[in-house]
């Protein structure tokens, strides 16, 4: 269906919201959408036409939800639907306006990537001049498709004021609009565009977009496999004592997605970063199957008040042991 073009949805239901976050558990990041029907149970039972709710009332059916048996609600659902103030075609217009919505910020990415190539084909501004027309307006375009798309999400963004509202918000867009300048204003491959969304401070959905490639990684594409090493002197002694080889690459976003790739096996980082530099890739690390963590083993938390994330290390799963340990034994 990937291949095709489609997006299926398939509907589990539980009123358990344990088993609900199995199920999400069990997907790639992104690819389960929690969806609420918030309706009072006298509306469903006054549209009960089989009687059903009456002979749950009476003991007939048993185990019967909402009756004899809990409904868990979800504590912070992803789409939440009132059918008393709804028509089940503006609920369904509303589900596929927010799948959609998830699954195209991959063709925003796309699109900077696209005006990025055209600002620097085009002449005039060279060097940081060059990147600072880039930076600004691949930033704008990004932006104005992601407030389009989804107004009431907020937006962290390297370019940008940043707004510390968003650090009470639910979802926040993690956007760097050029990762790589320097390689970018010099006229080299190895940069991206990132656009990231956390949701509870996890990194749900990303697309990362390799311009020079035409390649555009994303969660729903559920990539393959990669690995890089960067060069900070902890990074280059457990290489050494990996016995691995290192690859010179640009940006923080080219490397995470030559592990994807399966062009390298390990990506490790320990320089400093902020959220806008591994958001993206660290998400569609994840949806493809691989290890991505802080070098101490701790998950990644995103839209956090100080958007610095010190470290990272993105890698595939059978490696990440030995990788930790390593790092442990050198700290």
């Amino acid at each position: 269906m990937t291949d095709a073009g489609l997006i299926v949805l398939t509907a589990f239901i539980s009123p358990f919201r344990a088993e609900r976050q199995m199920v999400r558990g069990m997907l790639p990041p992104g690819e389960f959408v929690e969806i609420f029907v918030d309706t009072p149970l006298a509306a469903a039972e006054a549209r009960d036409v089989k009687g059903l709710y009456a002979r749950a009332r009476r003991g007939e059916i048993a185990h019967f939800t909402g009756i004899s048996s809990p409904y868990e609600a979800p504590d912070a659902p992803d789409i939440r639907i009132d059918t008393t103030r709804e028509s089940a075609e503006d609920a369904a217009e509303r589900i596929v306006e927010h799948v959609l919505g998830v699954w195209s910020f991959e063709f925003v990415a796309q699109e900077a990537g696209a005006l990025l190539l055209a600002i620097r084909a085009r002449g005039g501004a060279q060097g940081k001049a060059l990147g600072d027309a880039g930076d600004a307006e691949a930033n704008a375009l990004i932006l104005d498709r992601l407030r389009a798309a989804r107004p009431d999400d907020f937006i962290l963004s390297e370019e940008s004021l940043d707004d510390r509202a968003r650090c009470a918000a639910e979802r926040v867009w993690i956007v760097d609009p050029l990762d790589g300048t320097r390689d970018y204003a010099e006229g080299l491959d190895d940069w991206a565009v990132h656009i990231g969304l956390a949701v509870a401070g996890r990194p749900a959905v990303g697309a990362v977009a390799v311009p020079a490639t035409g390649r555009v990684y994303t969660t729903a594409e559920a990539c393959s496999r990669q690995i890089v090493c960067g060069a900070p002197p902890r990074m280059v002694r457990v290489g050494v004592a990996l016995a691995t080889t290192r690859v010179g690459m640009g940006s923080a976003g080219v490397k995470a997605m030559a592990v994807v790739d399966g062009r390298a096996d390990i990506y490790l980082h320990d320089g400093g970063q902020y959220e806008w530099d591994n958001c993206a890739p660290a998400a569609v690390a994840l949806a493809a199957g691989l290890h991505a963590s802080r070098i101490d083993g701790s998950p990644l938390v995103y839209n956090c008040e100080n958007p610095l994330l010190p470290d990272l290390l993105i890698c595939r799963p059978e490696l990440a042991d030995q990788v930790l340990a390593a790092v442990a034994a050198l700290r």
